[in-house]
């Protein structure tokens, strides 16, 4: 369970360090709506924020094993670590 919930974490925090890297140097986002999916917790919306989710779709498609790990991974939630297997419906 802990595991599985550093792992999210490190994930979050993996794709957050990508999406800062786009931003530059004192520029702060307008738009609300967009800083609101930035401080987010899903994974799936912050890869696409990233802009990862061609990416990761395309070598999905190649490698089923990707796909299935990717499953597991946007399964992940800030609220794992109080959960029981860690892992929804596994």
């Amino acid at each position: 369970m802990g595991a599985f919930y550093l792992g999210g974490l490190a994930i979050e925090c993996a794709l957050k360090a990508c999406i800062a890297k786009k931003t530059r140097r004192y520029e702060f986002p307008r738009d609300r709506r967009n800083v609101e999916r930035v401080y987010s917790h899903d994974l799936s919306e912050l890869l696409k924020l990233a802009g990862f989710e061609d990416e990761l779709d395309q070598h999905s498609k190649n490698n089923p094993n990707l796909a299935t790990n990717w499953g597991v991974v946007k399964s992940w939630n800030v609220d794992s670590r109080y959960e029981a297997s860690g892992l929804r419906g596994f």
